[in-house]
């Protein structure tokens, strides 16, 4: 059994060149740490803006801000223990709760804004305010059957000729 292929016919590389599994195994390393590097530098980027995304939040839904509050002085009334170490993995991990608060209050304000134009279409297609939980009007025209399945598919004009 050969462990170089030099054949023509064959268009992958030869099994076993230690110099290709080197340069892979180097170029590996360096995806991993250029991945690490860049992590890295966005991780401390977050940790500058951080007091800023809090301040934006509390600008754009202060709402946000007290729920979270609430529900976290909810977690320490249920299990102290693990109130405590939520509150302490907010302290360390700061920049990624107040990103994860912003991204929250963003999406809270596009949904509002989403809701607000639909009413407004709504308001604007019936020309009068939509207080019937979004269900259309409309007028019954003719409240007996057209069509019998009793009957064997006849109309009522057809039964009775």
């Amino acid at each position: 059994m050969a462990l170089y292929d030099n054949s023509p016919n064959n268009n992958r590389p030869a099994a076993g060149q230690p110099l290709d599994i080197l340069i892979r195994i180097a170029m590996a390393i360096g995806a991993i740490l250029f991945i690490f590097i860049l992590l890295r530098g966005l991780v401390r980027l977050l940790y500058f803006i951080a007091p800023i995304l809090l301040i934006v939040t509390a600008l754009i839904r202060r709402q946000v801000l007290i729920d979270y509050v609430v529900n976290l002085g909810a977690i320490f009334r249920r299990d102290p223990l693990r109130g405590v170490i939520w509150a302490v993995a907010g302290v360390f991990f700061y920049p990624f709760l107040f990103l994860w608060l912003f991204l929250k209050a963003m999406f809270f304000n596009k949904v509002e804004t989403l809701h607000n134009s639909a009413q407004l279409n709504l308001k604007r297609q019936n020309g009068k305010p939509a207080d019937n939980n979004g269900f259309a009007d409309y007028e019954e025209l003719d409240s007996k059957p057209l069509w019998n399945e009793r009957r064997g598919g006849k109309t009522e004009k057809e039964d009775n000729n």
